[in-house]
């Protein structure tokens, strides 16, 4: 994300990013978090960025993408803060690139540095050689 970029440019990328690691249409994510299908589309239209969000809608979309409270707040106030979903497993298979993987250890650990330790943790025992050997 560009220090550039508004609150709002950056939240909507976060949105696009984290809707599209949930694997789901639009109008499933909108439902969840109690929103209309409008909302979101106005959320990611630049026409509408200088709308402010009312605090219903923040909660709406810190719902429907499993985000913790406060992180959309976070996003339009810290071009360095990137909110991670608790519910986004994002399965590291064969066909991942190098680049996948990376971006996915950057992504844990800008948004929850416990995970990324714990995960850099089971990847040292699970794949450094054992003592002595």
């Amino acid at each position: 994300m560009s220090a550039h970029e508004s609150g709002r440019e950056r939240l909507t990328a976060h949105v696009r990013r984290c809707q599209a690691l949930l694997e789901e249409l639009w109008e499933v994510t909108a439902e969840r978090g109690k929103l209309s299908e409008q909302t979101l589309r106005r959320l990611r239209n630049p026409r509408y960025y200088d709308k402010e969000l009312t605090p219903a809608n923040k909660t709406g979309i810190e719902d429907a993408l499993y985000w913790n409270v406060g992180d959309v707040d976070r996003v339009m106030q810290d071009p360095d803060f990137v909110p991670v979903s608790r519910k986004v497993n994002r399965r590291i298979d064969l066909a991942a690139s190098v680049e996948d993987i990376a971006g996915y250890l950057d992504d844990l650990r800008a948004g929850r540095p416990a995970d990324f330790q714990q995960a850099l943790h089971r990847l040292d025992i699970k794949w450094s050689p054992p003592a002595g050997g």
